[in-house]
């Protein structure tokens, strides 16, 4: 009976589980991929880095204007964030991601050493991967850097030219190793 109102309150909610995530400590986890209405709303959002609206020099632009820090980085470690309230036995929800990451170069602000980035699934349905570099802007938020749209996070293949508008409109900072 209660498995039976557990998949009957995640029926009406319209959430879809899609994939299987890793928590911090291993073990496997069945993760919420995105709401149907979350997953309508962004896939009618254009992606700021193949946006056809906007050049190059004006994505740059715009990621400098709306980030209080914005750099190349590699994923180091990923953690999940358990929405404990919408889980239950054999099922955990995942509302977001953590990630912390390794600084290759940043254009704009100061994080200090582990610091971590969140990106809640209801902003960005993708997950970045550990040992994979992206372009990320975040904002300063109660002492955490937040992403708020996939526009931020952006995988290194498909930044090449945003990168180069970059380096032409702010000298980055190399990090050192």
């Amino acid at each position: 009976m209660k498995s039976m109102l557990a998949f009957a309150l995640f029926a009406v909610m319209s959430v879809s589980w899609a994939e299987t995530a890793e928590v911090s400590d291993g073990d496997k986890v069945a993760t919420e991929a995105a709401a149907t209405d979350i997953g309508a709303e962004q896939s009618s959002q254009s992606s700021l880095h193949s946006s056809p609206q906007l050049t190059p020099q004006q994505q740059a632009e715009t990621l400098i204007a709306d980030a209080d820090w914005l750099a190349l980085v590699e994923i180091t470690h990923v953690n999940s964030l358990i929405n404990r309230a919408m889980s239950f036995t054999g099922a955990l929800s995942v509302e977001g991601y953590t990630y912390q990451m390794a600084e290759q170069r940043r254009w704009k602000g100061e994080i200090t050493q582990g610091t971590e980035l969140r990106v809640s699934l209801r902003d960005c349905h993708h997950k970045m991967d550990k040992g994979e570099t992206y372009l990320v802007a975040a904002r300063h938020i109660s002492e955490e850097l937040v992403s708020g749209s996939c526009d931020q996070l952006v995988a290194v293949a498909d930044a090449e030219q945003l990168i180069a508008h970059l380096d032409r409109l702010i000298a980055p900072s190399i990090a050192s190793r």
